[in-house]
């Protein structure tokens, strides 16, 4: 952002606010690391605006001396500047409902009753408006809402004439990194890992290449994550003499060297891969599979002659090019720390609205469309119906995606017959309509978030589908005929479910494309875990309940757990604590890969572990990579596993081992060798 604007509803707020800022731009600047992310940079302002608010919550003439804000509510995507839809935003992230139709009176009534006399932090992040009574209007509807003298409205805006229109009282500027700071941060990510030859070499060309970004951060990240991958004089010296250098900022929107980073991707494929990115709205959030299990959808990914090389790999490989070149930004990490939420900055996703224009379609409410000979993805947005205007309505069979962010557009779906990729979250519906059936080239299939009851058996016959998401469905308990129907969808790669699945027997050995599946749960006459020795390509998670019903423990050695290498969290779960014995020999045979990073046991009821649990080490080796371990309500075991020697082991969870007598010197190492100077849990915090 080129300048940040803090409109204040309070005078006695000034000081404060200007202290934050001025320590915020310092953080800014010191932002270097490659790897760092969106979420660190968040933390930090907070750590900084709760430090503030300490230190001047005494200063203040204000009657308040309330240490925080008891709403901060962060609004984005405001290039129209939408006074109705901002209050429904409002009311929406306070999770209210969805608002997204209601009038302005009706988001006011709902804001004043949980506002009122509360002291709130209203973020306006991104904004354009420059109509003066466009501001006049939100004023007075914020005064309108009735909220605490102390509550503030912080804006963020690239450019002084917003700033004038909105009368702020204070703004801030943050001016570019000097010319030095650049050349440090583009040499820490061009050559990285590169030998110091290299850049004694291209320094001279590298210089000039950082200069060219004008002291823009994001421009910097980005394209000296493309200078990464060109390893000659050559390559660097026509990145550096390129005319897309010249593009003007100011009439295109554009960083030039963002360009320059989208037209030297590796391939058509992922160029395209990344438009798609267009499809969202400004400032959403989205996880890892949002974006590959699409792109494998709609035919994106270019595929590998290494038949061990499966479409996944191929396209976490396609994500990890878009995260090198910052065109990605890691949002949230996981309890692992790994990147979980991923994110586009506002510069590269109007990026991605260009390139994606003749094919991008986004339409809200009440818009006449007249022109989409050339359109592929559509992403409608709100509750009214939308007014089709065709001379032929064919043209609506080539559209290959869609995206539905409010009521569901049934007469839409007559037309698409052809949609590979189908979206609806967060709309509320209850039924689905059968009029899916008719979706038989279906291959991606989201209705996360909705209050859904039952899910029709027509479901169960999109045989084409590759990915099924029903994530925070809370009311859904159960798939179509009892989860036997499921075998129907043979191409299955990802299921998403917030429930545990317990398909019938045999259900789980015919889908054998899976490779993310919700928790299951063995039952009588249901799964058995040696179906899982057919799904050679299950990744992250794997959760097995009930795991008393395994009968003996060749059962659970054909589940083949140590040669899924793709699995980084397991979870096995006992409900009883019937058979002792069978629970050692089955835990005995469920010894994981070695890649795995959390271990979780619970309802373990044998005397003691087995090995491979005592040692943490398998016949392959030592489980150097786990991260976390949680062993809960393991009541007969009377020793802890030895634990000491692993150095990535970050997190321990011990709960309920009522039989536990003591605490062995062999918890922290297991060799016969001992030294005062070894040290353990190098890496527990």
């Amino acid at each position: 952002m080129e300048s940040v604007v803090l409109p204040l509803l309070t005078e006695a707020a000034k000081p404060m606010i200007e202290v934050l800022m001025s320590r915020v731009t310092a953080e800014i600047h010191s932002f270097r690391g490659y790897e760092e992310d969106l979420s660190k940079l968040q933390s930090k302002i907070q750590i900084i605006s709760n430090t503030v608010l300490h230190m001047t919550a005494t200063n203040t003439t204000s009657s308040s001396n309330t240490m925080d804000f008891s709403w901060t509510i962060w609004i984005s995507d405001l290039k129209d500047f939408n006074i109705q839809r901002i209050l429904n935003k409002m009311v929406e992230f306070l999770g209210r409902g969805n608002y997204e139709d209601a009038s302005s009176e009706i988001a006011i009534r709902k804001l004043q009753e949980y506002l009122s006399g509360k002291r709130y932090l209203l973020v306006l992040d991104d904004v354009w408006n420059t109509h003066q009574e466009t501001w006049d209007t939100m004023r007075n509807s914020l005064e309108r809402i009735g909220g605490s003298i102390d509550s503030m409205v912080l804006a963020t805006t690239r450019g002084d004439n917003v700033a004038e229109t909105m009368h702020a009282s204070v703004v801030h500027r943050l001016s570019h990194i000097s010319e030095e700071d650049s050349w440090s941060l583009f040499k820490e990510i061009a050559f990285a890992n590169r030998p110091e030859g290299d850049v004694f070499a291209l320094e001279a060309i590298g210089r000039k290449i950082a200069e060219k970004c004008k002291g823009v951060p994001l421009a910097i990240k980005s394209i000296g994550g493309l200078m990464l991958r060109k390893k000659t004089h050559s390559e660097w010296m026509t990145i550096e003499e390129s005319s897309l250098w010249n593009i003007s900022f100011d009439e295109t929107g554009i960083l030039p060297s963002l360009k320059l980073s989208y037209d030297y991707l590796s391939s058509s494929f992922l160029k395209k891969c990344f438009s798609l990115c267009a499809i969202w709205r400004r400032g959403i959030w989205f996880e890892r599979y949002d974006l590959r299990d699409r792109w494998m959808a709609l035919g994106l990914i270019q595929k590998s002659n290494d038949e061990n090389t499966t479409l996944e790999d191929i396209g976490d490989a396609y994500f990890n090019e878009l995260l090198s070149i910052s065109f990605l930004l890691v949002y949230e990490r996981n309890e692992l720390g790994d990147p979980f939420i991923y994110i586009l900055h506002d510069l590269v996703y109007d990026l991605a609205r260009l390139v994606a224009s003749h094919e991008c379609l986004y339409l809200e409410s009440g818009k006449k469309v007249n022109n989409v000979l050339d359109i592929q993805h559509v992403t409608v947005v709100g509750h009214a119906e939308i007014t089709w205007n065709f001379p032929d309505k064919l043209v609506l069979e080539n559209i290959c995606s869609l995206d539905v962010l409010g009521k569901l557009p049934e007469g839409l779906l007559m037309h698409v017959k052809y949609l590979r990729v189908l979206s609806i979250e967060h709309s509320y519906i209850v039924t689905v309509p059968k009029s899916f059936a008719r979706l038989k080239c279906l291959k991606f299939l989201d209705l996360a978030n909705n209050p859904i009851q039952v899910l029709p058996e027509c479901i169960m016959e999109l045989y084409n589908l590759q990915s099924l998401i029903l994530y925070h469905c809370n009311q859904l308990l159960e798939l179509p005929g009892a989860g036997g129907r499921l075998s129907n969808l043979v191409n299955l790669r990802h299921l998403g479910l917030s429930f545990d699945l317990c398909p019938a027997e045999g259900v789980i050995r015919q889908l054998n494309q899976l490779q993310i599946l919700p928790p299951l749960r063995m039952t009588k006459g249901g799964f058995q875990i040696s179906e899982l020795g057919c799904l050679h390509q299950i990744r992250g998670n794997l959760e097995i309940k009930g795991l008393e019903l395994i009968k003996c423990k060749s059962d659970a050695e054909m589940a083949n757990l140590s040669t899924k290498s793709k699995v980084e969290q397991l979870r096995l779960v006992w409900d009883s604590e019937n058979n002792c014995i069978n629970h050692e020999e089955v835990l005995d045979a469920l010894y994981p890969n070695l890649n795995l990073k959390l271990l979780f046991i619970k309802g373990y009821a044998g005397d003691k572990f087995p090995t491979w649990v005592t040692r943490m080490n398998t016949n392959a080796g030592v489980l150097y990579n786990l991260i976390k371990i949680q062993l809960i309500d393991c009541g007969r075991c009377e020793e802890l596993p030895t634990l000491g020697h692993l150095p990535s082991l970050k997190k321990l969870e011990i709960t309920n081992m009522l039989s536990l007598k003591r605490i062995n010197p062999e918890f922290y190492d297991s060799s016969t060798i001992s030294s005062c100077s070894m040290e353990y849990f190098t890496s527990l915090v």
